[in-house]
């Protein structure tokens, strides 16, 4: 990242309805109707969210919330700035980043500073919760953005970008799951002495939320010892368990009822693919 500053902002539907304010071409209420509400088109939350730094920002009322990746909520605060949501209109919703820092403002009002960890997950993104119907407008990137050659995927105090999940026994990942993990002298791991993963049987797996591309690469290092410490890159549902006789691969299940018959502890030989012994 260089200390050059660019920002993104864009207008942003907050209101409880979509559609024209009602008047002279809405029709008249039938006899003992309720009177129209301030907007036609039904009552679907217009609000979404900015994206950057493995963080997303959204004003789903009159308070600013803001999560990880993985859903958990990293902070809260009153947000006065936005017009009365039940009328249905676009606010401003903007975010200025620096080689240090990175500022979100509502209606031009600085609400929110980051300073920790954002480096590890500088991709930009629009989103919304899966009951809003997001609109936006006059999205712009000013300044003069970079786009950096390599990424560190592992920085601050807690994982940026990063998503957790359980396979193999069905169970639901909770945000206290995902707050084990920590990143302590530039080493992600989880504060548990024994993970949850280890005491139920299942697999945890840590997600970064921006998929490769064609030519890029990930590297990394884990600490490996047998029976005890052991890390398997993943690529969606396959895991690549790496032993000391070679690479097996295991299909990734949500437990006894998988769509794929295969036990939790499934894995598979693929001698073509193996370099080394086959």
């Amino acid at each position: 990242m260089s200390a050059r500053r660019y920002a993104i902002a864009a207008l942003v539907g907050l209101g409880l309805t979509l559609g024209v304010p009602a008047g002279a071409d809405s029709p008249p209420a039938a006899p003992g109707a309720e009177p129209p509400s301030e907007s036609v088109g039904g009552p679907v939350a217009t609000d979404g969210r900015l994206i950057y730094g493995g963080l997303e920002y959204q004003v789903p009322g009159a308070e600013l919330v803001v999560t990880s990746a993985d859903g958990t909520i990293q902070g809260q605060r009153p947000c006065p700035f936005v017009r009365p949501q039940h009328l249905a209109s676009f606010n401003r919703f903007s975010l200025v980043s620096t080689a240090d820092s990175t500022t979100v403002s509502v209606n031009l009002h600085p609400h929110w500073t980051d300073k920790l960890g954002l480096k590890a997950s500088p991709w930009l993104g629009l989103g919304s919760l899966d009951s809003s119907r997001p609109l936006f407008r006059n999205l712009k990137l000013t300044g003069q953005p970079i786009i950096p050659r390599a990424v560190n995927l592992i920085e601050g105090p807690s994982p940026r970008g990063w998503q957790l999940q359980h396979f193999g026994d069905g169970r639901t990942t909770t945000p206290a799951d995902a707050a084990t993990w920590r990143i302590v002298d530039g080493l992600l791991g989880t504060a548990n002495a024994e993970p949850t993963a280890t005491k139920t049987g299942s697999k945890e797996v840590l997600f970064y939320q921006r998929p490769l591309l064609d030519g890029e690469t990930v590297e990394y290092e884990f600490l490996y010892k047998p029976g005890d410490s052991d890390v398997c890159p993943t690529l969606g549902r396959v895991a690549f368990m790496l032993q000391p006789d070679g690479v097996r691969l295991r299909w990734l299940t949500d437990g006894p009822d998988d769509w794929s018959g295969l036990p939790a502890d499934n894995s598979i030989v693929e001698p073509l693919n193996r370099r080394g012994p086959r």
